[in-house]
């Protein structure tokens, strides 16, 4: 006997499932701040109660960011300044890097920046500890942690963790200059950015902001 739980569920059923799973994940992201697996996980937990859900239902890191974006423009009013407040501060790092190759990654480059947002810098350089010394010289006071490579093969790289000078966290990710080729072919490259690149995404008219409808939510507490 087919276990009801595993068993396919009608494509508009599915499709509804999914989005619900998303935008209790970007809900979860936003207001409780949580990274993306853990939040998927939390909100298939809610969704089906601890029992297995059928498969297929969990979302792609870019359904959340549609949902995640969605949900900061109609219930954060803030979220237009704080993208710009944190691409103003990735203009100031990436000019400062620049002997680096550095790229902004993360919530400032996809434009869904919330309160416990990360400006995140990947450096791509044979010369860590020269980096190291620019941040110290700078009178930059960081911690060092390990961050997951971004290719997901397992292995970890150091990152330099620290506010800036307006109070904002920022991390320096630092790779192997013979990780740039490797991160500029994932998603054609639009996984991140250069300062031109980024410079050019600030050009760019805002989008005009989304309204609540009469079908729109609050965000659950």
């Amino acid at each position: 006997m087919t276990d009801p739980s595993t068993a396919p569920l009608p494509s508009d059923a599915h499709s509804d499932l999914r989005a619900e799973v998303a935008d209790q994940a970007a809900r979860l992201i936003a207001d409780g701040g949580l990274d993306y697996q853990s939040a998927k996980q939390k909100a298939l937990r809610r969704a089906f109660a601890g029992t297995t859900p059928p498969a297929g239902l969990v979302p792609t890191n870019e359904e959340i960011d549609r949902a995640l974006r969605e949900h900061l423009n109609l219930f954060d009013p803030q979220h237009a300044a704080r993208v710009q407040e944190y691409r103003q501060a990735a203009v100031v790092w990436l000019e400062r890097l620049a002997d680096h190759h550095p790229y902004i990654v993360g919530a400032a480059w996809k434009g869904v920046v919330t309160t416990h947002a990360v400006l995140h810098i990947q450096c791509f350089t044979d010369e860590a500890k020269e980096l190291e010394f620019l941040l110290l010289d700078a009178g930059v006071d960081y911690d060092v942690v390990e961050v997951a490579h971004f290719s997901g093969r397992g292995e970890d790289v150091p990152a330099l963790v620290f506010h800036d000078g307006h109070g904002l966290p920022v991390m320096i990710s630092v790779y192997r200059h013979d990780d740039l080729r490797g991160a500029l072919k994932r998603a054609q490259g639009a996984e991140r950015g250069d300062l031109a690149a980024l410079r050019r995404l600030m050009d760019e008219p805002a989008p005009e902001p989304l309204l609540p409808t009469s079908s729109a939510t609050s965000p659950l507490p």
